[in-house]
């Protein structure tokens, strides 16, 4: 009887701590938002991921595989297809690409409540357009907004619910509104990343996102080899000396951008330095090309990826509007959007 009545306490403080937990949902759509569902279940946290992908054997099965740098195995509460299906949450995480943002924020902003966290990852000018919703609803003060610059981890998909985690960043940096509220959140968001660090503002996040440097030129600049040749990499293959200083140009408008606006950006070298450890490279070319780097296994994008058709219209285009506006020369990014446009027969 005895063992019995401490089975059944044991039982009813786990079904307890379960009640208690709060719901984390996460929208996604591919490997890295992936990556935030796995981080957060393996911390202990209930984990709703809304899969716009629509993994049908993750929904089956609702178990998610990670290999690579990091190995785990992780089982969570719910998968589910549609955003209509979403449930109100405490702490909604909006990891999709900024295309998306039409379809999701109208679902978001029906759910939010106050004293709720929505979390964007990656910055991309997310945050300042949600901020403008919340406003609407009379909730921007009542609702805690962040973003961060970029995800902790570069992951690949290896199959149905397997991703492959190929490299981790040290440290990121996330902005919070309200202000007020920075502190507890990042110590909270700490709780699972243990890698953040305060950010001053959304402008600050989302022109600190280096994928505007580092992902679209190496694409459009290499085309011909890339629809060639399906085992082209990214970085190995694409960022050549000459691509190289096209990107250290890139970098250097954003820069000079951040400067006429008194937001403190840090380059994209210094960044991937920080992230993934130091190096005597002296440029963006002798860092992601390195076979001994962070990006060995980063494969082939193309035209139709992300790094063509979301960081161009997404990043590209409202820095450049911004550079406009404050009287900064831009050249090299207008000339990358240009060349897209061209080459797609689009107008971002």
């Amino acid at each position: 009887m005895r063992l019995l009545l401490s089975g059944l306490r044991i039982f009813s403080e786990t079904v307890h701590r379960r009640m208690d937990d709060k719901l984390v949902t996460i929208i996604g759509s591919e490997p890295l938002s992936l990556s935030l569902a796995a981080q957060y279940a393996e911390r202990g946290e209930r984990v709703c991921y809304v899969d716009l992908a629509k993994n049908r054997l993750l929904k089956e099965t609702k178990t998610l595989h990670v290999q690579g740098i990091w190995n785990t195995q992780v089982e969570l509460d719910d998968v589910l297809f549609s955003l209509e299906e979403m449930s109100p949450s405490e702490t909604v995480v909006i990891a999709v690409p900024p295309s998306k943002f039409s379809q999701v924020f109208p679902v978001v902003l029906k759910n939010v409540r106050e004293h709720d966290t929505v979390i964007f990852f990656p910055a991309s000018f997310g945050a300042i357009s949600f901020m403008e919703q919340l406003e609407e609803k009379g909730l921007a003060n009542d609702v805690t907004v962040a973003e961060a610059v970029s995800y902790p981890f570069v992951c690949a998909q290896k199959d149905s619910n397997t991703i492959i985690s190929q490299s981790h960043k040290s440290e990121l940096r996330v902005a919070v509104s309200p202000e007020s509220r920075t502190d507890s959140f990042i110590s909270e968001l700490n709780e699972v990343f243990d890698i953040f660090s305060v950010a001053r503002n959304f402008l600050e996040t989302s022109l600190d996102n280096i994928n505007m440097t580092i992902h679209p030129l190496p694409v459009l600049l290499n085309i011909g080899a890339i629809e060639r040749d399906a085992s082209f990499r990214h970085y190995i293959d694409g960022v050549t000396p000459t691509v190289g200083k096209l990107l250290d140009k890139i970098d250097a408008e954003r820069m000079a951008i951040g400067e006429k606006l008194q937001v403190k950006l840090t380059s994209a070298l210094d960044q991937l330095k920080k992230y993934y450890g130091d190096s005597n490279a002296a440029n963006l070319f002798e860092y992601v090309s390195n076979e001994n780097g962070p990006y060995t296994k980063v494969g082939r994008f193309g035209l139709d990826s992300r790094y063509v058709m979301e960081d161009i219209p997404n990043l590209l285009v409202p820095t450049t509007k911004i550079a406009d506006t404050v009287g900064v020369e831009v050249p090299v990014m207008k000339l990358c959007i240009t060349l897209a446009e061209t080459v797609l027969g689009v107008t971002f």
